[in-house]
């Protein structure tokens, strides 16, 4: 299945009435910066790019759904000997009958992260999109998972697996089973298996240690793929209607966008 890279990254805050931000234009949030962060992943929406014939979703389904998969990966900006990762694998559907035009209807995530992140420093936070062919079924992932968690040998308290329609693992061996379920049962054949490119689709969240602006606070976030550039401050975002453009708040934008929230924690 072949999929079509994004030319546009963004990582935007959205603001209390559904306008939106650049992560970058962001400056510390009122309060003391909190110790630890968990993070929720909310929902997904997905877009074909317009008028393209390789697009990540394949209207032409003979079960009228196409399957993906999604990685959130959150980490602390500088690392010590004990900060650890929070990843998660969500294996998803998307219904590409109902779609309207090059949109398709949201896919509910609901997916805690607890990360064990100084916040202080600041988050790292990267969000990896393939498709999956529709043979690969959600119990031949968690049978591939169990296989390489077994061969690394760790306790029971060094790795956590939830076997659900959302397998998060939080744990010190988390980024090399990850990265085993990505170049085997997830990879997708072809020339080109992303709709995110995993280098530009990777945002800094400075924390006030730094001698940066600090951008670090608790709220809901945008990660979209677009196709073209476009003017954040012209857009808003509903959890109901997506991203759409502030003077036609009916027309969703054309987009991969994944929304998920960073909450503070004491």
């Amino acid at each position: 299945m072949a999929t079509t890279t994004a030319s546009h990254y963004v990582l935007a805050y959205v603001e209390e009435g559904g306008g939106v931000r650049d992560h970058r234009d962001l400056g510390l949030a009122p309060g003391a910066a909190p110790s630890w962060w968990a993070v929720r992943l909310a929902r997904f929406w997905p877009a074909n790019r317009p008028g393209e014939a390789n697009d990540p979703w394949h209207r032409e389904s003979a079960v009228g759904r196409d399957r993906g998969a999604l990685c959130l990966r959150v980490g602390p900006l500088l690392r010590t000997a004990h900060d650890l990762d929070a990843t998660a694998i969500r294996v998803f559907d998307v219904s590409v009958r109902d779609g309207v035009g090059d949109r398709f209807r949201p896919v509910p995530l609901d997916c805690l992260l607890p990360a064990k992140v100084r916040a202080g420093d600041g988050l790292v936070v990267q969000a990896d999109l393939v498709d999956v062919s529709l043979f690969t079924t959600l119990d031949q992932v968690m049978e591939e998972a169990g296989k390489i968690i077994r061969r690394k040998q760790k306790t029971a308290a060094e790795v956590s697996v939830a076997f659900s329609d959302t397998m998060t693992l939080f744990s010190d061996v988390a980024g090399a089973v990850l990265n085993a379920l990505w170049q085997g049962i997830l990879r997708p054949f072809g020339a080109d298996s992303r709709a995110w490119d995993p280098h530009r689709a990777q945002f800094y969240l400075h924390g006030p240690s730094l001698d940066r602006e600090p951008q670090a606070r608790p709220g809901t976030y945008l990660l979209a793929g677009l196709w073209r550039p476009l003017c954040l401050e012209d857009l808003r975002y509903d959890s109901v209607l997506g991203l759409c453009a502030c003077g036609d708040p009916d027309r969703r934008v054309v987009a991969n966008v994944l929304e998920f929230e960073l909450i503070a924690l004491q």
